[in-house]
């Protein structure tokens, strides 16, 4: 009951040309960069350890190397914060005029709305007002 199935292994030209793909486009890259890595690293080593080496200058390429991926990290985010200072100029220099006329808008809504609240309370007042009285006049009695 254990047995599991073999998976099927398409023979097709297109699977086969997948497959070559995938070696030419992802383990070669892959294989080649860390060769290139170790190969720098024995260099470094070898230079750095023996009696003539220069630990000082090594230090400073190392540092740099270092500095570099973010010194464009901070170049990107400066050219971030660049183009959002841009936006806010043009935005602050047009936004005046239209806060204006939205402002006039909304005083004109708030004066009609102040207006028929105005209204629905004097007659629910009114009412109440003629209610009371009416209550009052038939409790005299």
């Amino acid at each position: 009951m254990d047995k599991k199935f073999p998976i099927p292994r398409p023979d097709r030209a297109s699977f086969l040309k997948h497959k070559r793909e995938t070696n030419r486009q992802i383990l070669l890259p892959v294989i080649l960069s860390t060769i290139l890595i170790v190969a720098l690293f024995v260099l470094v080593a070898y230079s750095t350890f023996t009696p003539s080496g220069d630990v000082e200058r090594w230090a400073a390429i190392s540092t740099i190397w270092i500095v570099i991926p973010l010194m464009v990290f901070l170049l990107v985010v400066l050219m971030m914060l660049a183009g959002m200072v841009y936006g806010m100029q043009r935005l602050l220099k047009t936004a005046p005029d239209y806060t204006g006329l939205a402002q006039e808008y909304v005083l004109k809504i708030t004066a009609r709305i102040q207006q028929y609240a105005a209204e629905i309370t004097d007659h629910v007042i009114r009412f109440r007002t003629w209610v009371d009285t009416i209550q009052a006049f038939f409790k005299r009695d």
